[in-house]
């Protein structure tokens, strides 16, 4: 037998199965039909009617579904500002790789180099074709990476205060990358 106890809005507190539980159920434990039990198993919410003494689904507040909305577009955006500020670049007529291991091995270069590359230095782009460089060059493309990166950070920090102002899921849901 699956049992559940609930708090005064029917929102269930606490679940039981009495083959797990035995006969160490609360009193106030209200039965749950087994469609119920494995909608909670597949993490649906449900709730107890206790007025017409039925499980039905739960349906969440407006401020619940804001709140989730936000949620989920947050998450969206900063996976779109990690995508864009990690992806290669266009610089001295190729494309560059910008990743964080790429952004990391180039400012360490730059600080080891004291502001001269050995001769034949060269660095790969993204097809891995070597391309000459000189210091500039190399300064030029983290220069270039930097000032992507504070376009799109900045561009992240604006329509994350969109969503932290909007009043509605569809007014979250039209924000967009």
């Amino acid at each position: 037998m699956k049992r559940a106890t609930t708090d005064q809005q029917g929102n269930p507190t606490a679940f039981y199965d009495s083959e797990i539980h035995g006969d160490n159920i609360p009193s106030d434990a209200i039965e749950i039909p087994e469609a119920d039990w494995q909608a909670h198993i597949n993490g649906q919410r449900k709730v107890y009617d206790s007025v017409a003494g039925v499980w039905g689904d739960y349906v969440p507040s407006a401020n619940e579904l804001l709140a989730q909305a936000k949620t989920a577009k947050l998450v969206e955006l900063k996976t779109a500002y990690e995508a864009d500020v990690n992806a290669d670049i266009a610089y001295m007529n190729t494309t560059f790789q910008a990743d964080q291991k790429s952004q990391d091995m180039i400012t360490k270069v730059l600080a080891a180099s004291g502001g001269k590359l050995p001769a034949g230095f060269f660095w790969l782009d993204a097809l891995n074709n070597h391309v000459p460089m000189t210091f500039a060059d190399l300064q030029g493309l983290a220069n270039a990476i930097l000032l992507r990166g504070q376009q799109l950070f900045a561009k992240y920090q604006q329509l994350k205060a969109q969503v932290n102002a909007a009043t509605t899921p569809d007014e979250v849901n039209a924000i967009t990358w």
